[in-house]
């Protein structure tokens, strides 16, 4: 995780994140740990909020599921 993991480790583990509705399996680690490290700088409710209904459009859909 290189010069990302101090920001990664500031956030607790969910049910969900910016990478699953970015990309999900389409992404390479490098971008996926980019997406983590973008939404624990940014991290708010507002935030959280969507990425949470973006999730259930993305299950319900089923996209980048393999």
């Amino acid at each position: 995780m290189g010069s990302y993991y101090t920001h990664i480790i500031r956030c607790k583990p969910g049910i969900t994140g910016l990478w699953q509705i970015s990309g999900r399996n389409n992404t390479t680690f490098e971008e996926r740990i980019q997406l983590e490290t973008f939404y624990a700088m940014r991290n708010s409710l507002k935030g959280d909020l969507s990425i949470l209904l973006h999730t259930a459009k993305i299950v319900f859909n089923k996209e980048g599921a393999r």
